[in-house]
């Protein structure tokens, strides 16, 4: 190999090798990784089955509370409205 093609070699070498430097910053370190969730971590989740039926169960939930809801108002409607009676007109 001549001076001028070693030359060339060393010039393209240089420039991969600094484009490596650049890259290297960005991967993640095994630190970086152990963020992640493992197989075991993900096994620990819930399934989808077990979503849905807790979400029946907040679904009922939420329905029963509105419900009470809906009668306590109308109990303070009635209320209201008996009282609104025993008040003298305005003037």
């Amino acid at each position: 190999m001549q001076a001028t093609e070693m030359e060339e070699v060393l010039k393209n070498l240089d420039r991969r090798l600094t484009n490596v430097e650049q890259i290297l910053p960005t991967l993640a370190t095994k630190e970086d990784l152990k963020a992640f969730a493992t197989k075991e971590d993900l096994k620990a989740l819930a399934t989808k089955e077990e979503l849905k039926q807790g979400l029946s169960e907040v679904r009922a939930h939420a329905v029963m509370l509105f419900e009470q809801t809906q009668e306590q108002l109308g109990i303070i409607a009635t209320h209201l409205a008996e009282i609104s009676q025993r008040l003298p007109p305005r003037p």
